[in-house]
Order: C-alpha cells, then structure tokens, then sequence
C-alpha cells in the first residue's frame, strides 16, 4: 500500500463513525420525541376520563338539586319563593 491509501483508510473510518454517531443521535432523539407524545397521550386520555366522571357526578347533582326543589315546592312553597328570590339578588 501506498502511503496515500493508509492514510486515507483512517480518514474514511472516522469519517464512518460520525456518520453513525449522527445517525445514532437521531435515533436517540426520535425515541425520546415518541417518548414525549406517548406520555402526553396517556395524560390526555387520563384527563379526558376524569372530565367525563365529572362530567357524570355533576348530572347527578343536577338531578338531586332538582328533585329536592320539587320536593320543596311542594311542601313549602313559600320557602320556594324565598329562595327564588335570594337566587335572583
């Protein structure tokens, strides 16, 4: 071998190793970005599923509060005007 041949098989060799240094930061990066959006799916879903219980105990309440209204209206009326005033101020 030539001098010249030597010495460019070292050049090539780092050469290839950055290239795969690079491509293995890419890699890296594209995993921990998969990551991210996973851990960010999870939370959505998560927080989807307590907003619908929410969603779900707040109807319940609407309910109760309307019934016991009713309930109010009928044995006591005049406590029914009552609040409907103080519900106005």
């Amino acid at each position: 071998m030539t001098k010249t041949q030597t010495q460019e098989r070292p050049l090539e060799q780092r050469k290839m190793q950055r290239k795969q240094a690079k491509q293995a930061g890419r890699d890296r990066r594209a995993e921990m970005i998969l990551a991210v959006q996973d851990e960010k799916k999870t939370r959505d879903e998560q927080l989807e599923l307590q907003i619908a219980n929410v969603d779900v105990r707040v109807a319940g309440l609407e309910a109760r509060f309307t019934k016991l209204e009713t309930l109010l209206a009928e044995f006591a009326p005049e406590t029914q005007s009552q609040l409907n005033q103080e519900t106005k101020s």
